[in-house]
């Protein structure tokens, strides 16, 4: 399907090509008559005194040329307003390749991404007998391909990753229309619900390689719609949804009995200043949810996409409701930056005592070439570094260089829940070649308690990624 509006758009290119072409040449037989106009004219003024009838001639000579001018006139303004009509479209770049009517009522943008990750992995020998053997991995973590569409005050995107099980997931598959009141937007369909400052950043604007333990927590992408306002300035937003379990399915699908949930954030800039260059971004959000058949798990892997979960509570029976409290707080100071959240799932087990499970990170970021980390206002979360000058596109030009640190916590343990507790130190070096490609480096230290044989034990993973937008 999608090669067959490649070869539409291409199509569209090349008429609306020669259309300018045959615009253009009109414009230049007009420069040439326009021309020819003046020299005449300065010819009959050079003549020291013309006779009457050499006069006439030249005169009716010059209104020849200027009747031609203007029917040339005529006829490239009725060719620009065809060209301009508002059933045409113009097909341009604009670091996505765009399809944009003339009246700009319609806009469909293709792009995407790919990321390829390679990694090395390291553990003590008590995770591999009593979790599991952490393999080595070179694969692709994601490919994601992303047509997204405006139509007057409604939109849509469609977001598919190729690179899980080589099968097509469903990831972004959403529609929806703004223009709503309090500045606000109503989308419908498969999505993240918005409960995380990280959750819902796009993946590859990410500052690591992966997201920290505590999004494990949250439901990931549900079926659902959710309405998101924005008020004084953007500088305020709340978004309230209502969403379904779904099983692990491509489409998506809801079972009978699937369970319900209601998702609430509320998020605020106290600062805001330069276009985001200095800000303080303050958010917090909650979830009441009933599980699907009355179950629910949480795991996690060490904060990269690979290798076993080294927590997890395992199957929960007889849960009648899960409830997430979640708190976000960053900080942007030019170049260094800090952000931090923390939330708590609490549940109850056959209506007894409330247990609950919980997950922090704190990681600080600093570019060394002077960028900061843009702020998505509309959206209540960050966007991708763009850095200042490609590599090689100017002497001595880098691109932009990134140096992060994280560490977070991840506790599964309670009174009758034991799924253990993780700690990771992730340090990152981020190279933005240019706004298309970069180039990813983390090494993660993993500490883990509550194994049985041993106080703790550890995993070390180097793991490298190249990320290619488009």
């Amino acid at each position: 399907m999608l090669y067959r509006i490649l070869i539409i758009i291409a199509c569209i290119n090349i008429l609306w090509s020669q259309e300018q072409s045959e615009i253009q040449q009109l414009r230049e037989e007009i420069k040439a008559l326009k021309n020819r106009v003046e020299t005449l004219e300065e010819q009959l003024e050079q003549k020291n005194s013309p006779t009457g009838k050499e006069y006439d001639q030249q005169a009716e000579k010059i209104d020849s040329l200027e009747k031609k001018v203007g029917q040339y006139d005529e006829v490239i303004r009725a060719l620009e307003e065809q060209e301009k009509s508002d059933d045409d479209f113009e097909v341009f770049w604009d670091n996505k390749l765009v399809l944009r009517s003339i009246n700009k009522e319609i806009k469909i943008t293709f792009g995407g991404f790919a990321q390829l990750d390679i990694g090395f992995i390291h553990e003590d020998a008590a995770i591999t007998e009593q979790i599991d053997r952490a393999e080595d991995f070179a694969d692709f973590r994601s490919f994601r391909p992303t047509i997204t569409g405006e139509i007057g005050r409604y939109f849509f995107v469609f977001q598919p990753d190729l690179a899980i099980d080589n099968e097509i997931a469903f990831r972004n598959v959403f529609f929806g229309m703004k223009g709503l009141p309090f500045n606000g937007t109503l989308q419908v369909g498969f999505f993240r619900e918005f409960i995380s400052l990280e959750a819902v950043q796009g993946l590859p604007f990410l500052t690591f390689m992966d997201r920290a333990s505590l999004v494990d927590l949250t439901p990931g992408f549900q079926l659902g719609a959710q309405y998101m306002g924005r008020v004084f300035d953007e500088r305020l937003t709340f978004a309230a949804g209502i969403f379904r379990e779904v099983e692990d399915d491509d489409p998506p699908r809801v079972e009978d009995g699937g369970s319900y949930a209601g998702t609430f954030r509320v998020t605020g800039l106290p600062i805001y200043e330069e276009q985001g260059k200095y800000l303080m971004h303050l958010g917090a959000g909650y979830s009441y949810r009933s599980p699907l058949d009355n179950r629910v798990q949480f795991n996690a892997r060490p904060e990269i996409d690979n290798g076993p979960q080294f927590v997890d509570t395992g199957v929960i029976e007889n849960v009648n409701d899960v409830q997430l409290f979640s708190f976000e707080w960053a900080a942007v100071m030019s170049s260094f930056s800090l952000q931090s959240e923390a939330m708590v799932a609490v549940f109850d087990i056959d209506g007894n005592d409330k247990e609950n499970v919980w997950a922090f990170y704190v990681f600080a970021s600093y570019l060394l070439t002077g960028e900061y980390r843009p702020y998505l206002k509309k959206a209540a979360t960050f966007g991708g570094v763009s850095p200042f000058n490609s590599f090689l596109d100017e002497e001595n030009a880098t691109g932009a260089i990134e140096l992060a640190v994280r560490y977070s916590r991840i506790d599964l343990n309670d009174d009758t829940v034991r799924g253990r507790r993780m700690d990771d130190i992730t340090l990152g070096v981020n190279w933005y070649i240019n706004p298309f490609i970069r180039v990813q480096v983390n090494y993660i230290y993993s500490i883990l308690r509550n194994l049985d044989a041993a106080d703790f034990v550890d995993a070390h993973i180097l793991a490298m990624r190249l990320q290619v937008t488009f």
